[in-house]
């Protein structure tokens, strides 16, 4: 049974006095709060659905402000949220009025952390509108009032639309960051589905915030500050909106690369310009043996775009190393320079320039106190914050760590070599009295345990001091005076520093970087960075640009669709479209997918392949018409089945679980936690390869995958090394 919601979460209250506004005031706030209808078209039946918000005008030439919710929402099949296209903006002034207008409205720009979007309409005649007042002060008790659109039609009178609602509220607490910026507005009215993206103002008639969000009925409703929608602005000229198309010149290397705008195939003419109709377009850029390239852009007539695509390396995963626990075999000899940099945490005017990522945003959570940095979150998010010069190669950092949480998974350490893309750290892992040199990427999102040894004594809340030397392809890692760790890094060779905390409750000090002299770096005995597990996570948004896409009947490219909610392809025809990921080469590991297939037509599959490298690949090949599971290897072009089990539990027209692990010749499958297939043989060839997914005559979206490297061990118990 199909469940679809739309724009959640904002403000309405029972009617109160409005004393401290004008009856001027309020027709002008009236005018200026638009009803926000949005059509999506639903990626596993193309069926167009409806949502719902409020936004209000910024400028006298349509300009508008939402939550990015209103306009991209997911919408909610078997519990699931899916990612929808937007077909259509529509935006209604004096809704439930007889002089309400309809216009339409295109994106300008997006704010997706704070939840804003920028819009504009159609029609660029004078449009009444609110200003942003970003210099009263605010405090608790303040009052508010609050304009909206609460159920959106259900209110709506003779097809007109619902009128505006006005609700009086105050201000029930302020949340600021470490910098002392206004983060948060908590007010006090209650929230209802529909008044999403609407203004929140202040006695003098003006934006104070946007509400966007409420914890269930406890009353507590969240609203997005001023400041944040200036900023937002600020990104943007506000030209004005027009429905005219546009000579676009755009740059390729290679030239040969396929240009997809909004997920349709394009030709550049001879002069490399493509016609494109003026507004916001998802655009994709990509070639076999390249990194793929993708981007929101708002086009005008003058737009250009220049792309050079980064070739894909293909960073090996090897198996894991022969022990768990090494030591140093050659004692690190790098000497270090002079000093080029320095930090005690004594100045929080110059702690404003570090940089920090929690959970992949830029939300603050480390704070200054007594000159010294902490980090106290206990929310199983990483934590990391960084400063210093991407360019920054050779070098010792040294700081001092001391960990005082209890917690199961306590874990910090010192980051060196951050680069945007990722980081090498060196951490402590509190309760297994574990130290550790991993890796951790950005897209995907995962971790490279490199090295790690037990220290075989108990961590105490003292302060440790944490030296890494970098130079070169050498790291050399002291805890104290002791070394560590004399290991090989590959996988960036310079970036900054910082700090990482999870679960820990994390302080640090007396943080200092220095050049090394050494020319010639020392090497480890090996060639190569063994790992000793690995997992990591991919949620299929926009970002994850590592996915190369193709038909496999004609090998030209086809893009599945990419947004916040998964990775949808929709084509029902008799082809085989495929999305490989070819990051990394893969040899024993553990997959879990969730992926949510429409029912297709009797002829529908669903493969999952592995190990695919130039020698040949393994696959699981999913039959709605045999109602089976085939284990299938290719060689040589020639493709066996090694076994065939029925499906049992339905993958078609259903979301499900799908788990994969592979070790060695080893090989399970189970859907839904209930197995289907498990083999033990030497016909699996291949030992190592990409992974990826293709479709034929069903429509699928594949929500989430993670990947985990395997053990002998971890089969049995049925746990992943971390």
């Amino acid at each position: 049974m199909k469940k679809y919601t739309g724009s959640i979460i904002l403000i309405i209250s029972f009617s109160l006095p409005c004393a401290a506004l004008t009856e001027q005031a309020i027709e002008t706030i009236k005018q200026s709060t638009v009803y926000i209808t949005v059509k999506h078209t639903f990626p596993l039946t193309k069926d167009v659905v409806p949502t719902f918000g409020t936004g209000f005008f910024i400028s006298k030439t349509g300009h508008i402000i939402t939550n990015y919710h209103v306009i991209q929402p997911m919408i909610t099949l078997y519990e699931m949220n899916f990612p929808t296209p937007v077909s259509e903006i529509c935006v209604t002034q004096n809704s439930g009025t007889k002089a309400h207008k309809i216009f339409s409205a295109a994106i300008i720009a997006l704010d997706k952390e704070n939840d804003l979007a920028l819009l504009q309409i159609t029609d660029t005649a004078h449009t009444p509108f609110l200003g942003i007042d970003v210099k009263e002060k605010l405090v608790e008790t303040t009052p508010i009032w609050v304009f909206g659109y609460p159920f959106g039609d259900e209110f709506s009178v003779i097809q007109r639309g619902p009128e505006v609602t006005v609700t009086k509220g105050s201000i029930s607490a302020l949340r600021h960051d470490d910098r002392g910026e206004l983060v948060k507005i908590q007010v006090d009215a209650s929230v209802n589905p529909g008044n999403s993206g609407g203004p929140l103002i202040n006695e003098s008639g003006k934006v104070v915030g946007v509400i966007k969000l409420a914890y269930g009925t406890s009353g507590v409703n969240i609203g997005v500050p001023g400041s944040f929608v200036n900023k937002l602005v600020a990104t943007t000229s506000l030209s004005a909106y027009t429905t005219d198309s546009a000579a676009v010149p755009i740059t390729i290397d290679p030239p040969d690369a396929s240009l997809f705008i909004d997920y349709k195939l394009k030709k550049r003419d001879a002069s490399n310009k493509v016609i494109i109709t003026c507004g916001w377009h998802a655009m994709t850029i990509m070639k076999q043996g390249y990194e793929t390239w993708a981007a929101d852009r708002y086009v005008t007539d003058t737009s250009s775009l220049t792309v050079k695509l980064i070739p894909d390396k293909n960073m090996p995963v090897y198996t894991a190393a022969t022990t768990s626990e090494p030591s140093p075999k050659t004692p690190c000899t790098h000497e270090t320079g002079d000093l080029v940099f320095t930090e005690d945490f004594n100045d929080p005017a110059k702690f404003e320039l570090w940089e920090q990522s929690t959970g992949g945003t830029g939300k603050r959570t480390w704070f200054l106190e007594n000159g010294i940095l902490n980090q106290f979150e206990s929310d199983e998010v990483l934590h990391a914050i960084y400063l210093g010069d991407t360019t920054w190669d050779n070098y010792a950092v040294r700081a001092k760590l001391r960990i005082t949480d209890e917690h199961d998974d306590s874990r910090a350490g010192l980051i060196f070599r951050e680069t945007g893309d990722g980081f090498y750290l060196f951490r402590i892992h509190k309760q297994t009295d574990k130290a550790q040199i991993a890796y951790h990427c950005k897209n995907p999102f995962g971790w490279f345990v490199i090295m790690e040894k037990k220290l075989g004594k108990n961590i105490t809340d003292r302060w440790y001091t944490m030296t890494v030397h970098a130079s070169g392809a050498s790291l050399c890692c002291f805890i104290d005076t002791t070394c560590v760790f004399n290991a090989r890094a590959e996988y960036a060779k310079r970036g900054r520093v910082g700090f990482y905390s999870v679960e820990s409750k994390a302080s640090f000090d007396s943080l200092s970087v220095y050049k090394i002299k050494d020319k010639t770096p020392q090497a480890p005995e090996t060639t190569k960075p063994e790992v000793m597990s690995f997992w990591f996570t991919d949620y299929l948004s926009g970002k994850s640009t590592w996915w190369r896409q193709y038909i496999r009947e004609t090998s030209a490219t086809d893009p599945w669709f990419l947004s916040d909610g998964g990775c949808a392809q929709t084509r029902t025809d008799k082809k085989t479209r495929t999305i490989e990921f070819t990051k990394y080469q893969l040899d024993n590991f553990m997959i879990s997918l969730v992926l949510s297939a429409g029912e297709g037509r009797d002829n529908s599959s669903f493969e999952l392949f592995f190990r695919k490298n130039s020698t040949g690949s393994a696959s699981l090949l999913f039959s709605k018409k045999e109602n089976t599971i085939k284990l299938l290897t290719t060689k040589n072009n020639t493709t066996k089945t090694v076994k065939t089990a029925s499906l049992q539990s339905g993958l078609f027209n259903n979301t499900s679980q799908l788990k994969l692990y592979v070790e060695n010749e080893n090989i399970s499958v189970a859907l839904s936690d209930q197995t289907l297939l498990s083999f033990t043989g030497k016909a699996v060839a291949p030992e190592h390869g990409s992974f990826g997914f293709s479709t034929t005559a069903v429509p699928v979206v594949i929500h989430q995958v993670n990947i985990s490297s395997v053990s002998s061990k971890e089969k049995e118990t049925g746990k992943k090394r971390k």
